[in-house]
């Protein structure tokens, strides 16, 4: 404990002492509450007992830097990554969904401890939760607003925001809203983009109403709905009326983030709009979702989930920001954190089937397990479970990974779908079936029917043009994994690797945290390990284990694909190493 005394200062701030209802022992690196108790890493009870030395006041990034890591260069992320752990074992031990209240984040200044009191989490209580009426109040006020000319933001009025006058305009931009907002993208977004647009027919300088359109365009392209370059050029077209409107409103700076983050994949780009923004709207729950998402594709996993904690605290029932907060904590494989935020969007809209269909592809993600899937099947859990644009995938592997090849082969019979949405490129295009087929029949050991659909894959790739001027950067990864797996399969295992190493220029380490680890994990599962490159194999999924990503070790040894390399002491070295605890 001599390092944390170091750290931390005199030895007094070393003494055991409570906070938020929990108990902390830095001697021994534990927090405990009515939860249980935790232990902790040293560097995060050495910013804990820091902050405790000045509770109520803010401590600086940099003091804290220095005081942790003296003598050391390290980045603001070790920090942010420590601060987030700390509130994700305080949660742990007190049972709490949120420990922001005790310490707070102000940025670009550093941490405040805001003194001893519990933590009182109402805003996840059903007690708490807005009755109707006061809803309708809320929704009354709000469209009150903007025909009383304000537009109301998170927080704060943006003031120079022109509203509208024409009551059918009005009308169907709410509509329009109330699309966008429901869980069911495929469906319900081209509705919205259809009701933004007769809005702005209607009144051709309601800026709201742009914003919407160019925000519904982006997501058309993002979701997969449309992934063509002319949805692309709609979005912008949109934002260009909506900036020769206001250049400078939070909403035009919004919605070209949006465009940058989701359309462009110019994260940077994107950020630097959130910035100035953030100028009016400092407390804009749109603006720190974007800002998750951008980090998060930049890797900067801490910040991310920081970001939509934020964002879900001004809008708690949100199924987007709660599933986006989902897929974080798969990605940090922090199961358990996962399948409680899909209880929270369960207990708000129990009839979401995606969030079923999550439920099946989480507990093959953390163990292999495929319970909840013959559950569901068995007996669907709601009137929606099989709408997703999911089901078919996820259903499809869970049947793969119980060896039944017969129902794997039917689940793909049942849906008339060319394209099948692929569960680890979630931002690519969807994959086409008949590549489904080539692997299910390949498992199955039907080789003959297998190389007949492998080949008609790679027909299909040549004549799509895998690098054509529709695909953007993501699209052209996917498309040139597709045609590695399917030249694999044929035996052609010297052009599957130039097809992976393409695929891999496109996507360069550290360009994409969320593409990246996909493009290294299915580089492993279908292209090296069925052409028999083992130790390509395990060294991409070491490097895959190595870093953030979706799947556990215990999954991945239930893989049929992965069947004879389990067999491998290289990949025993891997269970042994990466084994949760």
């Amino acid at each position: 404990m001599s390092d944390l005394k170091a750290r931390g200062g005199e030895s007094a701030s070393i003494r055991p002492f409570s906070i938020g209802g929990l108990t902390v022992q830095p001697e021994d690196g534990t927090i405990s509450g009515p939860a249980g108790q935790v232990r902790i890493d040293p560097q995060v009870m050495a910013v804990l007992v820091l902050l405790r030395q000045s509770t109520g006041k803010v401590v600086s990034r940099e003091d804290l830097l220095e005081r942790v890591w003296p003598g050391r260069v390290v980045g603001d992320d070790a920090l942010s990554r420590c601060v987030y752990q700390l509130r994700r074992h305080m949660s742990q031990a007190g049972g709490s969904r949120n420990y922001r209240s005790l310490i707070e984040t102000l940025p670009k200044r550093g941490y405040r401890l805001n003194g001893d009191q519990p933590v009182v989490n109402a805003r996840y209580s059903k007690a708490t939760r807005a009755a109707p009426w006061v809803v309708a109040l809320l929704m009354i006020a709000a469209i009150l607003m903007v025909v009383g000319g304000k537009t109301w933001v998170g927080e704060r009025p943006a003031e120079d925001t022109p509203a509208t006058t024409d009551r059918r305009a009005l009308d169907a931009y709410l509509r329009a809203n109330e699309y966008f907002s429901r869980a069911d993208h495929r469906t319900a977004v081209p509705y919205a983009v259809e009701l933004y647009e007769q809005a702005t027919e209607l009144d051709p300088g309601f800026v709201s109403a742009w914003a919407g359109l160019a925000r519904a365009h982006t997501d058309m392209y993002w979701h997969g709905i449309d992934r063509t370059p002319v949805r692309l050029d709609k979005a912008e077209n949109a934002i260009r009326r909506l900036a020769a409107l206001d250049a400078d409103s939070p909403e035009t700076q919004l919605a070209k983030a949006n465009y940058l983050l989701k359309g462009l994949n110019r994260y940077q780009e994107a950020l630097e709009q959130l910035d100035m923004a953030e100028r009016s709207i400092p407390r804009e729950r749109e603006l720190f979702f974007l800002r998750a998402m951008a980090h998060r594709r930049l890797g900067d996993w801490a910040t991310a989930v920081e970001e939509l904690d934020k964002a879900l605290e001004l809008d708690p029932d949100n199924i987007t920001y709660l599933r986006q907060q989902m897929i974080n904590y798969q990605f940090l494989r922090e199961y358990e954190h996962a399948d409680q935020l899909l209880d929270r969007i369960l207990d708000v809209y129990p009839d979401d089937g995606t969030a079923y269909v999550d439920r099946v592809a989480l507990a093959l993600l953390r163990d292999g397990d495929t319970a909840p899937f013959h559950s569901y099947q068995q007996s669907a859990p709601s009137q929606y479970y099989d709408d997703g644009s999911a089901y078919t995938y996820t259903s499809w592997l869970a049947a793969v990974f119980d060896r039944d090849y017969e129902t794997a082969l039917s689940i793909l019979d049942s849906t008339t779908d060319s394209q099948i949405f692929d569960g680890d490129f979630r931002n690519a295009p969807f994959g086409p079936k008949v590549l489904f087929y080539a692997r299910t029949h390949a498992l199955a050991g039907n080789a003959a029917q297998a190389r007949e659909e492998y080949a008609t894959v790679v027909r299909l790739l040549e004549e799509l043009s895998v690098e054509s001027a529709d695909a953007d950067d993501h699209t052209a990864a996917s498309r040139y994994l597709a045609l590695a797996e399917a030249q694999a399969g044929l035996g052609e295992r010297e052009a599957a690797m130039e097809s992976v190493r393409h695929a891999a220029a496109l996507l360069p380490e550290g360009s994409d945290a969320l593409m990246g680890p996909a493009l290294l994990l299915n580089s492993a599962i279908r292209v090296f390990a069925p052409a028999g490159y083992d130790q390509a194999a395990l060294a991409v999924l070491g490097t895959y284990l190595s870093h953030e990503g979706h799947w556990s070790i215990e999954g991945l040894r239930k893989d049929p694909r992965l069947e004879s390399l389990s067999r491998n002491p290289g990949f025993k070295e891997l269970e042994k190493q990466y084994a949760r605890l």
